[in-house]
This record gives structure tokens, sequence and C-alpha cells, in this order.
């Protein structure tokens, strides 16, 4: 067989498949199976697409912008339920630990979002939630909600944390016990990588008050400048207790305000600067100095 024995050979088996396509239509019910064929094929690409591997490469993308080691247990994606992460590890560099157990991300509100127009949109739920830095830890439940753009990280994000206890905690080198907070909400909005509190709320009997002010982010996170402002309610139990340490602190309104600016990695600490009252009384004068070990003696009276 010469080369255009071949030719025709083809062009004829050509001619043939192009023949049976244009038959297929005429033969009964055809357009309903091809239909379904269509259907089936979309439907079967969707439940088999690798979206655990999607997300362990995301997670992946982020580390280094936050300059962290990030670890992800076992994955159970679902298209018709829940996201479940069995636990989640974010190791930073300046030894500050953050780990997250029984995640439940839900992206059911839209999960194509990302795909199309790099938007990340669901909620977000964690049954266990353990920060760790150096003597200070933070443990707690978390409970969100977001919409945010990734192209120019612009959005919003509302976070509801309860149950959440703070211990290594120190006023003036005096050792506090753990603060227990009842909720901490935060509304927050994102404009170009700057998170804006427009609402935080501290609720507890230990303390309660407000957050405001601004997150600007940077690559590495770590490197996120802080610009907000602290307000202690008058009522918290922590300034009663310590009001001998922080009472100079303190407002006109009875609220104690505190400054933390920096970077996010190395916080700082502002506490407000007042002028001394001088006192008249000689009896007071002649009162002795605060020390260590007069402050349990304080707390009971």
């Amino acid at each position: 067989m010469d080369l255009k024995d071949i030719v025709y050979t083809l062009q004829d088996m050509a001619k043939r498949v192009v023949f049976l396509l244009g038959e297929i239509p005429k033969l009964p019910k055809a357009k309903l199976y091809i239909l379904l064929a269509c259907i089936l094929t979309i439907l079967f690409m969707i439940l088999t697409f690798p979206y655990e591997i999607v997300i362990r490469n995301q997670l992946q993308k982020l580390e280094p912008q936050m300059g962290s080691n990030i670890s992800v247990g076992t994955i159970d994606f679902s298209f018709l339920d829940d996201i479940v992460i069995e636990s989640l590890a974010i190791a930073a560099r300046d030894g500050a630990e953050l780990n997250l157990r029984n995640i439940s991300l839900d992206m059911s509100l839209n999960p194509f979002t990302y795909f199309f127009n790099n938007t990340y949109r669901g909620t977000l739920a964690v049954k266990e939630v353990n920060y760790v830095r150096k003597n200070i830890s933070i443990s707690g439940t978390v409970n969100s909600s977001f919409d945010i753009e990734t192209d120019t990280v612009s959005g919003t994000l509302n976070l509801t944390l309860q149950n959440v206890i703070m211990n290594g905690l120190a006023i003036k080198g005096f050792d506090i016990p753990p603060l227990r907070f009842t909720s901490i909400t935060a509304d927050t909005r994102i404009v170009n990588r700057e998170f804006t509190l427009t609402r935080t709320v501290l609720s507890g009997m230990d303390l309660r008050g407000e957050i405001g002010g601004r997150i600007t982010l940077s690559k590495p996170l770590r490197n996120s400048r802080l610009n907000l402002t602290f307000e202690i309610d008058k009522n918290s139990r922590i300034l009663n207790d310590y009001k001998i340490l922080i009472g100079n602190l303190v407002g006109d309104d009875e609220n104690l305000r505190i400054n933390i600016t920096g970077l996010l990695s190395k916080p700082e600490v502002n506490l407000p600067e007042r002028i001394p009252v001088q006192v008249e009384d000689e009896e007071e004068k002649e009162k002795p100095a605060v020390t260590r070990e007069m402050v349990p003696a304080l707390r009971r009276e």
C-alpha cells in the first residue's frame, strides 16, 4: 500500500465517521442521551476533582507570606457538605505556635468563587484553638464568616471567639491569674491589605472592653504593623483587683486605655502617661511603697 492509498483510506474513514455522527441525532431519544452524557461527564469531573490537593497547595503558598511552617492533618472534602480538617498547626519563626483542631469550613455558599474571581467566601468553625508564645497562652473556640478577594486582599471578616482563657499575663512585673472571656466579637473591613476593626467587643467578668484601630498586612505576615487602642471598662474585675498598681493609669472616666503599636511579631504595649498627683498629707507621704509581697494582701482587702 502506497502513500496515496493510505490517504484515501483515512479520508474514507473520516467521511464514514461524519456520516455516523450525522445519523446519531436521528435515532430515538438520541438528543436526550447526548444531554445526559454531557451532564454526567460534568458531574463526574466536579465530584472527582482533587479539591484536597488544591487546599493543601493554597496553604503551602501562604507559608512564605506568613513566615511560618504550616502542617495540615486529614482533610475530608465534601462538595455538598462542610470541608472538615482534622488539625492545622502554624509554627512561626519567633517561637509562637497556633494549633487548630476540628475545623469545619463551609464553602457551599459559593464554592466556585475562588476559581472564577479569586474570592474566598464562606464560614469557618474551629472547636479548639490554642495559641502559645513564650509565657502567654490563649485557648477557646472560633466562629467566622468571610468574603475576601485575594488579588487586592479586600473584603470583610467577622470573628466570634467563645470560652476564651488567657494565661501568663503580667502587670508591672506581677503575674496575674488567668483571664476568662465569655465572648470576643470582631467585625473587620479589609481594603488593600489593611484591616480596620470597625467593632471589637470583649465580654466577661474578668475583663471587658473594646478594641479599635488598624492592622496593615505585610510580607511576611509577622512584619504587619499594629495601630490599635484597647479600652478596658472600669467595671472589669482586673481593674478593681489591681487598682493599687494601675490606679494612676486610668482616665477621668475610670476606664483604662492602652495603645498597641509595633509589629505583629513584636507588639509594643504603651500605657498612658499621667502626671502623678502631689500628696500634701504628711501621713500619706509616710506610707510605704507597694512591694510584690503586698499585692495578695491588698487584693484581699
